[in-house]
Parts: structure tokens; C-alpha cells; sequence
């Protein structure tokens, strides 16, 4: 028998902790309703992000 997987991948914004412009990118990782968050080591300007 078969199984399907679902697999989904989101990248998302936080903000420092400390006071700055930029935003820490995250990256979320699904699969089968099981998730698990990390940062990508990158920041960018927070005005830039959605755009």
C-alpha cells in the first residue's frame, strides 16, 4: 500500500530582539502536520520583505 506525503516549505520574518531595521528569515518545514522551524542565517531590510 501506498502512502502520500504532504510537504510544504514557508519562509517567514521575525524581529531581532535587540532594536534593528532588518528581520531574521526563518524557514518552516511540514511534513504530515509535523513541523519544525529554523533560522536561514540571513537577515533582510524589513521594508524589502513583501514586496
Amino acid at each position: 500500500m501506498q502512502k502520500n506525503n504532504r510537504l510544504t516549505i514557508n519562509f517567514f520574518t521575525r524581529k531581532h530582539r535587540v532594536q534593528s531595521d532588518n528581520l531574521i528569515i526563518y524557514c518552516r518545514i511540514t511534513i504530515d502536520c509535523e513541523r519544525t522551524d529554523f533560522s536561514i542565517n540571513r537577515e533582510i531590510k524589513a521594508n524589502l520583505w513583501g514586496q
